[in-house]
């Protein structure tokens, strides 16, 4: 009996339970969707990013570049970006969001 190894499609089992997610948030109330999201943001999200500025400076560390005020101020204008793109063409970018989110998190968890 062969064992199926989950970790080569969890990149991609991730997405789509992305988008099955988003499809049944649809028929939520607009509040209850809204305490949804504000709820996964402060709990994942924070926490996910608050090691981004140690892998900022090992990015920083391997272009040789010294000053550390070029990744906090890449790191702003990207989320700027991200919100006005947002704003502008929300369905776009949540698909392209979830694409990179599902390859983020699936990349992540199979190093370890």
């Amino acid at each position: 009996m062969k064992i199926i190894n989950l970790n080569r499609y969890h990149s991609i089992l991730i997405f789509f339970l992305s988008v099955i997610f988003f499809f049944i948030n649809l028929d939520l109330n607009y509040r209850l969707n809204t305490l949804i999201c504000f709820f996964l943001i402060t709990t994942l999200g924070v926490s996910h990013g608050a090691l981004d500025n140690l892998k900022g400076y090992k990015l920083l560390k391997k272009f040789k570049i010294k000053n550390n005020s070029y990744f906090y101020l890449s790191y702003i204008i990207l989320a700027l970006i991200v919100v006005v793109f947002w704003s502008l063409l929300p369905a776009v970018t949540l698909v392209v969001f979830l694409i990179v989110a599902s390859f983020h998190f699936g990349k992540e968890d199979n190093v370890f």
